[in-house]
Order: structure tokens, then C-alpha cells, then sequence
């Protein structure tokens, strides 16, 4: 057994197990909530072997969460983590191949990134999109650049796009007519897909990546981040049944990319209802992944790659109604908008640490 295995079991058995939140204890300044398979300090502790009582309450101490029956423990150190904003830095609108779709306001989902592609013949395309998460990172899905033909390279993020067709992008109303700023494009410095992500695989887990862009972006009226379920409270919500939406730039009943940003209503799919139906398909579906969708004519499509599936609403610890990135498109049925078929996401709640170690 290695000594690594060995201090993970040995946790174990001090660990505290289906409690509510408010029984944790919280970390000091100096300390941050992180898995304990993270911290060093405490892992070496653990691995010099039998644990003294006053070693066991100490740890006990220590922890600040579970979830899944993954402990988290206050550590110490200098442990570099994501700037990730919060409500109403993120997730608010300023004002008032997606199927079945209608199409957007000029300010709605200020997060939508489209992932721009070097491809042969100096010709750049879109192919997937992605969602704006801080100033300096979009996160968007894996095979958005595993499972693309070999002579394709990310090279940049268009933001701040609502119509393909123009720039700046225009709305005449009664009495005046509005314009956003121009989009921006910016490039792409480094791809981080997860580690563990097979694109050879059916069922397609981990199936998230984070683009860092060359430079900071300021955020405008038409630029803006989407939160991310950080805080505990809202990291075990399922989402099953609840209405949720995805937007992006994706194939519409013509088969053909819009060149306006469209939105869709989905359900939340109970998750045993998702595993049981893909199961039949030889398809195994993780608690790290999630579905919505499997009402007729109302899906999202292969150009919506990597988009994300969001949930409006107020959450614990907030009195701000906020967009909340819940998914991120993976795969679904091979004809959109199937009944009874819902898409897969990626559960982006259960990457936030990965998140937060990457995305810095």
C-alpha cells in the first residue's frame, strides 16, 4: 500500500460524514477549503502512521466540508486559487446549434465566448463555444479541442458578438436606435484540458478545458463573466427538473449556424432517468455529468459545443437573482431536438477546485 493510499485511509476514519453545512468549521484568513488529498501539511501528518488523540481532534478540527464524501480541510499555505467573481460582478444582464431556439436580446448572456479555429488554407472559423468565467479564462468543453480534425487550432475568443452579420451589432426600437460596442477577438495563450479526459471514450467524463486568453478583458455592459456554483451551499444542487437554458450560436431548424445569438428553454433530466436511458445506449453517464432536455424540437447542437447550460434564480447565501453556470454542453442524440432523449453536460459544479487550480 503506498504511503499516499495509506494517509487517505487513515483520514478516513476521523472524518465526519452527512452533517449540514453549519457543522463545519470555518477556515481562518491564512487557510483555504480544499480537498484534503490537496494538503500537503495534513497528508504528511497522516502518513507517519497511528494518530494520536490529540492529532484525531485536531483533524476533526479541520475539516470545513464534504461532498460526494469528498472531505475538504482548512489548509495552510500559500495555495494560488482562480479570481472567480461573484453576483453582481457576474451572472446579471443590464437589461431587460441552439434548436427550437429564439433569438436574444442585444445584452443577454454577456458571457457567450465563440471559439475561433485556425484552419488549412489561413481560413479561421467557429466551431464551439465557450463561456467567459473571469477576466482572463473561458471554460468551455474538452473535445472542443480533442476531437477536432488535427489541422484545426484554437487561436482566439470573438466576444461581445450578438450578430454575426454585423458590427457593432444594432437594434432600431420606436424612437432610437441602440448599438453595442464592437466585438472583441482575443487571443488564445494556452489550452488546459482536464487531465483526465479521454477522447476516445463513449461516455466522455471530464469532458471540460479552460482557454487563458493573452490579456485581461474589461468588462462592459456587452462583456461580462458568468458565476460558477462556488459556495457550498449550492454545489450539491442536482438541478433535476428545474428549468434551465443554453445559448450560443448553434444549428437551427435549417441545419444552418444562426448568425444571432439564440437561447432555449430545457428541463433538468433526474439524473436516474439520464443513467437508465444512455445505459440502454452502452453509455455510461457519471455523477459528473448531468442532462436537460428530451422535449421535441428543443435541444442544443454541435455548433453549441461547449456552451453552457445556465439556471437563473436566487441562491442560498444571496439576495441577488443571478445566471449560474450549471452545465457545459457535451453530447447528446445525433438528430437535435429528439423526444425523450436528453443532452449530456458536464456537472460544472463538481470541477470547481480544478477550476480554481487551473484557471489562475
Amino acid at each position: 500500500m503506498t504511503k499516499a493510499l495509506f494517509s487517505l485511509l487513515l483520514f478516513t476514519t476521523v472524518l465526519i460524514y452527512n452533517v449540514v453545512e453549519s457543522q463545519f468549521n470555518r477556515c481562518s484568513a491564512s487557510e483555504s477549503c480544499i480537498p484534503f488529498k490537496d494538503c500537503e501539511p495534513l497528508k504528511r501528518l497522516t502518513a507517519a502512521g497511528r494518530l494520536t488523540p490529540e492529532q484525531t481532534a485536531m483533524l476533526r478540527s479541520k475539516q470545513c466540508n464534504s461532498i460526494n464524501r469528498v472531505a475538504y480541510v482548512c489548509c495552510e499555505g500559500n495555495i494560488q486559487k482562480a479570481n472567480i467573481p461573484r453576483p453582481p460582478t457576474c451572472g446579471t444582464l443590464f437589461g431587460d446549434r441552439i434548436f427550437g431556439g429564439e433569438e436574444t436580446s442585444l445584452d443577454d448572456f454577456p458571457w457567450i465566448a465563440q471559439i475561433q479555429y485556425s484552419k488549412p488554407q489561413n481560413k479561421i472559423a467557429s466551431h464551439c463555444g465557450g463561456s467567459l468565467i473571469n477576466d482572463q479564462f473561458v471554460l468551455t468543453a474538452a473535445h472542443c479541442d480533442r476531437k477536432v480534425p488535427k489541422t484545426w487550432k484554437i487561436i482566439q475568443v470573438r466576444l461581445g458578438e450578438w450578430d454575426t452579420r454585423m458590427n457593432p451589432d444594432c437594434v432600431d426600437y420606436v424612437n432610437e436606435r441602440v448599438c453595442a460596442d464592437p466585438y472583441i477577438e482575443v487571443p488564445v495563450s494556452k489550452v488546459i484540458v482536464h487531465q483526465s479526459y479521454d477522447p476516445e471514450s463513449r461516455n466522455q467524463p471530464n469532458d471540460i478545458a479552460l482557454l487563458k486568453l493573452n490579456r485581461k478583458v474589461q468588462f462592459t455592459e456587452w462583456i461580462k463573466p458568468i458565476c460558477l456554483p462556488v459556495d457550498f451551499s449550492v454545489r450539491n444542487l442536482d438541478f433535476s427538473s428545474h428549468a434551465l437554458e443554453v445559448a450560443g450560436f448553434g444549428k437551427t431548424e435549417a441545419e444552418n449556424a444562426s448568425p444571432v445569438k439564440l437561447k432555449v428553454a430545457l428541463n433538468g433530466t433526474p439524473q436516474n432517468d439520464c443513467q437508465n436511458y444512455y445505459a440502454r445506449q452502452g453509455v455510461q453517464i457519471a455523477s459528473s455529468q448531468m442532462c436537460a432536455g428530451g422535449e421535441e424540437g428543443r435541444d442544443s447542437c454541435n455548433g453549441d459545443s461547449g456552451g453552457p447550460l445556465m439556471k437563473y434564480g436566487t441562491y442560498p447565501n444571496s439576495q441577488t437573482s443571478y445566471y449560474m453556470l450549471v452545465g457545459i454542453v457535451s453530447f447528446g442524440p445525433k438528430n437535435c431536438g429528439t423526444k425523450d432523449i436528453p443532452g449530456v453536460y458536464t456537472r460544472v459544479s463538481e470541477y470547481i477546485d480544478w477550476i480554481s487550480t487551473n484557471a489562475v
